[in-house]
Formats: structure tokens, sequence, C-alpha cells
């Protein structure tokens, strides 16, 4: 994987208007500009809302008003169905097949004119977020004719999809096309920003945390938002950087930008984050919407739209997030309670009874929530809901979703292998071969193997010069470690670490010598202390 030499950039789009296909889908032609420099209109569907878009030679140019789908369904003619459609697909129906999450993929599809008549080609939609269509290359399909369109499926989360795309001609009624595709996770373990609700001029500003499934390093060379109320900002919160902040060492994981979204407008607001890498194709990028919710409720409000604990082994110590809240009500709310939906052996509430204040800004520790992934024991323990209720009956409860990935398994090992003795007649060095056992699911490649300062005054790794695959449920040599006792001798209890593509493993290496040590508290008198260690 070659290594960028560009500095990355981190772009605002500006966009215009404030509905969320509009803007959902003036970024995705952002990011597929081929597509709207090569059509002029583009016709989409959110919910009960249709959109036209009109392109002209310099882009996108305006937005027609909102059509409801009630006099949309009105305006179109009977529906055309067996073989007396006059129009023919190809391919039959698209399927994409599997796609990660939040990276686009774009097929072509020709519509072909087997009859004697003309067909004129009003509008295409949708009806679902996961699939975009562009309009037509031509509106008219003479006799013998043919046209084209393109489709990107944008997947938004793991599992299949299928959706129907409906095609209004003049005179020929409504054609439907079938199209299907299959998400699956993102290799670099992103995610849309979906389903947040704010209250009005407050804020929601996720970290975007990226992880580098390679073993090279992963560089971050470009990064867009849409603009409008959605910004980009470093972590730090500083204006700028050097090349090394986006820069993500082999298997890790890294938070690289936090997106700022500001509500200044009670609406549903859709925006967009584009990412491009140094081990992206030239035409392969990641498209993360942001969807926000923003309302002049009175409620109480999460800082966070979804608890994410990420990837954890069964083996990981729990992990713990912080949920934060907001009262944008007019008087004080007490949170009575905090409490897993369904209940979760995996999951620990650690929550006492807080009262909100009314006109705050700024969010409120109130719980910490820890998932324990030695304790799932099944699928759906892995997400969940946290329901918050508040004393005041006439605020809803909250719910926020909650999300793990865990990896069932370990690496296996004889610990007796890393355990060495020190003796007083004995300096010559011992050399043990280490071997891994693997009972994950799927592949662990070693990358690297490291000791820390503390044990290389007596070990040394040898053997060990690249990248040691060991498949599912099988054992491999990885390396030997080097034992090299030295006088005086000390005690040593540290770990070998091990970057792996499932994160970090630490190997733990005992050297001993057999011999007692005797402590004291600092404070204890001497006398007391020969006392003590003068026992029969």
């Amino acid at each position: 994987m070659a290594q960028a030499e560009r500095t990355p950039s981190f772009l605002h789009l500006p966009v215009k208007g404030k509905t969320s296909c509009f803007g959902y889908l003036r970024v995705l032609f952002f990011a597929l500009f081929h597509i709207a420099q090569a059509n002029k209109q583009a016709f989409i569907q959110s919910d009960t809302i249709l959109e036209v878009l009109h392109f002209g030679e310099g882009g996108l140019l305006q937005i027609e008003p909102d059509l409801h789908l009630a006099s949309y369904n009105q305006k179109s003619s009977p529906l055309q169905r067996g073989n007396s459609r006059p129009i023919r697909f190809e391919p039959p129906m698209l399927d994409f097949h599997e796609q990660p999450v939040g990276m686009p993929k774009m097929e072509k599809v020709y519509l072909h004119n087997p009859s004697a008549e003309e067909i004129s080609l009003i509008s295409i939609s949708a009806t679902t977020a996961h699939f975009h269509a562009s309009f037509f290359q031509n509106r008219i399909i003479p006799p013998g004719g043919n046209t084209s369109f393109d489709v990107v499926f944008l997947a938004r989360v793991v599992g299949n999809v299928e959706n129907t795309l409906f095609i209004n001609t003049s005179h020929h009624g409504v054609f439907t096309y079938q199209v299907f595709g299959v998400g699956i996770p993102n290799p670099y373990r992103l995610r849309p920003f979906i389903g947040a609700r704010v209250p009005v001029n407050s804020s929601f500003s996720p970290l975007i945390n990226i992880h580098n499934p390679h073993s090279e390093p992963l560089q971050v060379v470009e990064m867009y938002s849409s603009g409008g109320d959605l910004h980009l900002e470093l972590p730090t919160g500083q204006q700028g950087g050097t090349h090394h902040l986006w820069e993500i060492p082999p298997f890790e994981t890294k938070g690289v930008m936090r997106a700022s979204f500001s509500s200044r407008d009670a609406d549903n607001h859709t925006a967009f984050i584009r990412i491009k890498t140094n081990a992206s194709n030239q035409d392969e990028f990641i498209i993360l919407p942001v969807e926000v919710e923003v309302t002049s409720a009175p409620g109480i409000y999460s800082s966070i739209e979804m608890l994410d604990f990420g990837t954890l082994r069964s083996q990981d110590r729990p992990k713990q997030l912080n949920l934060h809240l907001l009262n944008s009500g007019a008087k004080d709310v007490q949170i009575m309670s905090v409490r897993a939906t369904p209940s979760n052996d995996a999951i620990t509430i650690d929550f006492k009874a807080v009262t909100l204040k009314a006109g705050e800004h700024r969010y409120t520790k109130v719980a910490s929530i820890s998932f324990d992934a030695s304790k799932v024991q099944k699928a759906s323990q892995s997400s969940g809901k946290i329901t918050v209720k508040a004393k005041e009956k006439s605020y809803s409860k909250l719910e926020i979703p909650y999300l793990a990935e865990v990896l069932d398994g370990y690496l296996g090992f004889d610990h007796t292998v890393t355990l060495f003795h020190i003796r007083d007649s004995v300096l010559e060095p011992v050399v043990k071969p280490i071997h891994l056992t693997n009972t994950f699911h799927f592949a662990i490649r070693i990358h690297d193997v490291s000791l820390p300062d503390e044990a290389k005054t007596m070990f040394l790794v040898q053997n060990f010069s690249e990248t040691v695959l060991i498949p599912p449920q099988e054992s491999r040599y990885i390396f030997s470690l080097h034992f090299q006792p030295v006088r005086p001798s000390n005690h040593i209890d540290s770990n070998i670490l091990l970057v792996t593509n499932a994160s970090k493993f630490h190997l733990p290496v005992r050297a001993y010598t057999g011999f007692l040590e005797a402590s004291w508290p600092p404070n204890q008198p001497a006398a007391s202390r020969l006392a003590s260690w003068d026992t029969d």
C-alpha cells in the first residue's frame, strides 16, 4: 500500500436548502460528479416527499417545489403489467451483491424501447435511502431507441436491502425496476450518524474514529463535509496540523476528526461526510450520512445518537461509556431511572438520581454504562437500548441505542513457555519457541511483536521478520523468546505486545529468582521490622 505524500484536505461544500432528501442527494452527486455532468435532472423520494433536481452546464441549479406522493400517484397513469410493457431493461434487475456500509457503488441501467411509438420519461424515484438514481440520459426514447440512468447503492446498515424504482412516463404509466444489495461491515469500522435528536440552539458533535485494517500505516488524504450546519473540526480543537494527525498505525483505531453540527432551525437536517484514504482506489471513497432532527419541543436529550462500544474481544475488560443529557424545558427535571431494554447481563449501569437544571446549554453526565463482552452468550446481547425516564410525566422516555461487535475467541499459548527462573549458578541463555493457537472464527494476522524497555534487559524477540497468519482453530510458530539473565538479577513481570488484525494482545512474560523479598510499611520502626521477620 503506497504512502500518500500530499497534505490532507478538509473542505466544506456549500448546500442550499434544508430538506433531507435534497441535501442527501446533492452531496451524492458531488461525490459522483460525473453523474451530474452527464445528466440534466434527478428525481428522488424520501418518506412522503418527492423532489426534482435540475442540472445545467454549471452543475446543480435549482429544486422544484415539493410534490407529495398523493398528488404524484394521482398524476400517474395506471401501472403497466405483464408482457404488455413497451420497454425493456438491461439488466432485467440490478443486484449490487455485497457492498460495505458507507462505500457507494454505481451501476448503469439501459432502457430499450421495442415499440413503434416514442416513450416520454417524466421521473424516477426510490422509496429507500439505500438506493439513489440519476435522471435519464435522454427523456425521449424513440421507437427502437434506448436511454440509460445510473443507480447508486449506499448501504446504511448491515443486511439485505431491496427496493423498487418507479419510472413515470407521460402516456405509458409507471414502470417498475427491482434493485437489490447486501450491506456488509465497513472495513474501517465506520458507520452513518443517523437518528440524532437535539433541541434548537444545541449541537451534535460525534467523533469520527477510523480503523486501519491494513498491515501498513493508513493516511487520510481527503475529508469533505456537505457544509451548511455541518462542519469538520480537529479532535484537539486546533485549526490545522501535520499529516501525522491523520495517520493511523496498522490494525489500530484512531479519532481523526469531529463532525460538528450546530442546530439553528427546527427541521430534519441531512448532510454528508466524504472520506478518502491512501488505501482507496481512484474511484473508491466513503460517504457517511449525518441525519439530525432538530426540534423545539421541551424534553431531555442525549449528546450522542448511539452508545457505540466498538469492537471488543470476549476476553477484554469491560468498556465504559458515559451518558450525558440536557434538559431543554423551562423547569428542572429529575431523572428517575436509567435501564437497559431489554435486560442484559452484559450491561452494567452506574446511576444515581440526578436533577437536570432548566436552561442549561451544557450536557450533564447522568450515568456510566459498561459493556462486558465476556458475558455475551448470544448475538442479541450485542445491541439494545438504554431507556431514561424522568419524573416529569409530560416528558416522554428517552431511548438511546447501544451497539457492540464481540469477537468470540482468544489466542491460546503455553503459559510456562514465558516463565523463566533466574538461577545463581546458571547464567547461560535460554531460547524458547512461542506457538499461538487461534480460537477465533476468522484468521488472525500477527503484524508485529515487541517488548517493553524493562523486559529488554533480559529478553529478545528472535525469528520474527514478517507477518504470520494463523487460520481459525489452528496453531502456528510465531517467534522465539531469547532469555539471557544478568547480574544483579531483578524480578521481571511484563508483557510482550502483539499487534494483530484483532487489535492488540499482551503475552505475560516473567523472570523470577525464587527468593522471598521482605517489605514493610515506610513508617514502621526498624525494631518492629526485625521482630516481625524473626519468626519460628
